[in-house]
């Protein structure tokens, strides 16, 4: 079982195994893979739809953007690789749950639910990555209310291009074919 406590230790891992299957066919990334979605639903609050986490205080629990990002990474790539429904469920709730509690202004989210991390302009960096998230649910939904969210995200990144960071563009390609409508 994976223990991991983090939405980014459970994204990046979750992503590398679908990757692995894509390249190598072998089934056990897949059965690997599956402990870490179920990890994943584990942490995911259904009620809010986001990977509750500690992130600089025990005292707030709650959605960090771009780690949450990094849950959507994996998870795309767990969804492309299997088609199971649960996980487009899943990346459904997160991302309405991520734009219920994060989003501070069109295209742009909170860093932290501790409000000492969110002092200054620290920016989430998580636009694009929310970005692709919003663009792969368009494309597998056609929920435009994915596609208007995919474009605040890419209005905002050209509006603020120090939020484009390239360690954060894993799925904003998906972003960039959710505008585009390119199924």
């Amino acid at each position: 079982p994976v223990y991991a406590r983090s939405a980014r230790e459970i994204g990046w891992p979750l992503a590398q195994l679908a990757r692995c299957h894509d390249q190598f066919r072998d089934e056990r990334f897949l059965a690997r893979a599956k402990e870490y979605f179920d990890a994943a639903r584990t942490f995911v609050e259904p009620r809010r739809g986001v990977f509750v986490q500690c992130h600089g205080g025990v005292s707030y629990r709650g959605a960090v953007g771009f780690m949450n990002g990094f849950l959507a990474y994996g998870l795309i790539r767990y969804h492309r690789a299997t088609h199971d429904p649960a996980a487009l469920a899943l990346l459904r709730d997160l991302s309405e749950g991520l734009a219920a509690e994060t989003q501070v202004a069109p295209g742009s989210f909170r860093y932290s639910p501790n409000p000492e991390n969110n002092v200054g302009n620290t920016g989430s960096g998580a636009s694009p990555l929310f970005g692709g998230l919003f663009g792969y649910l368009y494309l597998q939904t056609g929920d435009p209310c994915y596609r208007q969210l995919a474009r605040e995200c890419f209005d905002y990144l050209l509006a603020n291009p120090d939020m484009i960071r390239m360690d954060r563009m894993h799925i904003s390609g998906w972003m960039m074919k959710g505008l585009a409508g390119d199924k």
